[in-house]
């Protein structure tokens, strides 16, 4: 989509359904219950990968992930992994996927996992 394409603002969003709305109030706060979303299509082409690593500060890293191109579409996630089993879990860091580049058999990501130490962090990706 180039830029004369763009709404006022200057930002697409294509294939959102919004189910419901939060309140900035209600976004402050860890909700008791889970949101429900609502898938909006299934594609047999997804395919998902998972990377765990010890990182803390801001990065940016290249990972090999099989059949990629610089025309794929890949989603980045983290979270942090606890105790022996590397359960994941939301802790007191925050962690934030900045950039995504796919490239030739290769996902290119800038990301922060801020916390002084050493954590050890899933990252997630989702290739389409």
């Amino acid at each position: 989509m180039n830029n004369a394409t763009l709404p006022a603002g200057g930002r697409a969003f294509r294939h959102c359904r919004a189910i419901g709305s939060i309140s900035s109030r209600e976004r402050r706060k860890t909700m008791d219950e889970p949101l429900q979303v609502t898938p909006v299509s299934v594609s047999p082409n997804l395919f998902p990968y998972i990377y765990d690593l010890g990182i803390n500060g801001v990065f940016t890293l290249s990972f090999s992930v099989p059949g990629v191109t610089p025309n794929s579409v890949v989603m980045v996630s983290m979270c942090e992994l606890g105790g022996q089993s590397r359960t994941p879990f939301i802790g007191d860091a925050t962690m934030t996927v900045h950039n995504v580049a796919p490239d030739n058999g290769q996902v290119h990501v800038r990301g922060e996992v801020d916390w002084d130490s050493t954590l050890s962090v899933r990252m997630y990706f989702l290739v389409s």
